[in-house]
């Protein structure tokens, strides 16, 4: 089997439009990261960088009086007696709860405080997973529309055995693409930080970083980037898997970008503080941000529950991964 996903890898890597098209995309990521955050820091006078730097310092001091609040805020709605009969049940009331529950392991010992510049330009371009996006179309679509179109597709699923393990190696495939490549964009963009910027201590807490001090995970700031990263070669993955099946299904792969546009809508359209906010997070747009799932805390009202995002959206990923392989194999056989 490993021979066979090899195979997939190597006929889709060698081909020089292939790579052609892969290098461009990544010079003009390097372009836009260059070309969208140099007047922003050229902009910057000493003085407004140096009050924006001390801002962020005072609130990364505060952060132990920040965890007490936050038990404070606990202690405060259980000694209210009208929330002790009537509050019990109330989303607010459960968000508290569970909040300080979710926060109550924190200490904030290995709080060193780093500016927040370097990771916001490196781990929160938009631009780079659109291009990502279109790494993951043209490798799908490559994958698929290229035996289609010399009539390899049909030598290859002409048995049943063949169909199956060539269905499962091209997904296979498709994995280590994704994270290689993805891999490869966000590390682009973590050394065009360091050499512009520059990093602090990254052993440090994530919440040493002021834009990530509301996360309630007890990692490092190396942690939280290998973790967003993997992720999102993850999410890639299940979207990829989705969009490998619009291939096998679809005789143009156009029909595939309707998963982004409508996705992209509903992330644009649907407020962040209405009761269906949920549905502007757990699209494939709002999945991607998988920065904000470990540098930041977010619960929905889920019929007066409140339920955690990172959970919630790791469940909608992998859900969305094995639903893409099942529809990709089903069609790949049976289609």
């Amino acid at each position: 089997m490993h021979r066979l996903i090899f195979y997939e890898l190597d006929k889709i890597w060698r081909k020089r439009s292939f790579i052609l098209s892969i290098c461009v995309l990544m010079i003009i990521n390097l372009f836009l990261l260059w070309y969208i955050n140099t007047p922003e820091l050229k902009g910057t006078t000493e003085e407004n960088y140096i009050d924006e730097l001390y801002e962020e310092q005072q609130k990364v001091a505060g952060y132990k009086e920040y965890l007490r609040s936050v038990q404070e805020s606990k202690d405060n709605l259980s000694s209210i007696s009208i929330f002790k009969k009537q509050g019990q049940n109330d989303y607010a009331a459960r968000n508290i709860e569970k909040s300080a529950k979710d926060y109550s392991g924190l200490s904030g010992k290995n709080i060193r405080w780093m500016p927040s510049k370097s990771l916001k330009i490196s781990m929160e371009s938009v631009w780079t997973d659109l291009l990502l996006i279109l790494s993951v179309l043209l490798f799908s679509g490559n994958l698929i529309f290229a035996e289609k179109d010399k009539k390899l597709f049909y030598i290859t699923r002409s048995t049943k055995n063949g169909r199956l393990q060539s269905g499962i190696a091209k997904i296979a495939a498709l994995f280590v693409h994704c994270t290689i490549i993805t891999i490869l964009f966000y590390g682009m963009n973590l050394i065009y930080a360091e050499i512009t910027i520059g990093f602090g201590d990254l052993t440090a807490d994530i919440q040493s970083v002021a834009i990530y001090m509301e996360s309630n995970l007890q990692i490092s700031i190396l942690e939280y980037i290998i973790y967003s990263v993997l992720t999102k070669g993850f999410v890639f993955f299940a979207t990829g898997t989705v969009i490998m099946a619009f291939c096998i299904f679809a005789d143009r792969i156009v029909t595939a970008f309707l998963l982004y546009g409508i996705s992209y809508i509903a992330y644009l359209t649907i407020p962040a503080v209405e009761k269906w906010s949920v549905f502007k997070y757990i699209n494939l747009i709002g999945i991607l941000e998988t920065q904000k799932l470990y540098g930041s805390y977010l619960n929905f009202n889920i019929g007066g529950y409140p339920v955690s995002r990172l959970v919630l959206t790791r469940s909608i990923i992998i859900d969305l991964a094995i639903s893409g392989i099942t529809l990709s194999i089903l069609l790949f056989v049976y289609g």
